[in-house]
């Protein structure tokens, strides 16, 4: 499938399914296919610390959480509050 849709030829590629492993399983194998940059999109939080040990070893340019990313943001922001205002 992923040659199907040119992954050889692309210089990036993001997975984001709804199940993690196919997104890492997806990546692998176009980066296995020569793409250049791929990026995984990663919810469940038990693969999310392991995978951003792992991910260079993996082949992986790039593993988001978009959920702890969102909740690192709003930290970030509740602890800054005044940089809300102007």
């Amino acid at each position: 499938v992923l040659m199907e849709a040119g992954a050889d030829a692309a210089d990036i590629l993001i997975a984001a399914a709804a199940a993690d492993e196919i997104n890492i399983y997806t990546c692998l194998m176009a980066k296995a296919a020569g793409v250049k940059h791929t990026i995984a999109r990663v919810r469940n939080p038990e693969y999310t610390q392991d995978l951003f040990r792992v991910k260079d070893q993996l082949g992986l340019s790039m593993a988001i959480n978009p959920e702890l990313t969102a909740a690192i943001e709003i930290s970030r922001l509740l602890r800054f509050s005044g940089a809300l205002e102007i």
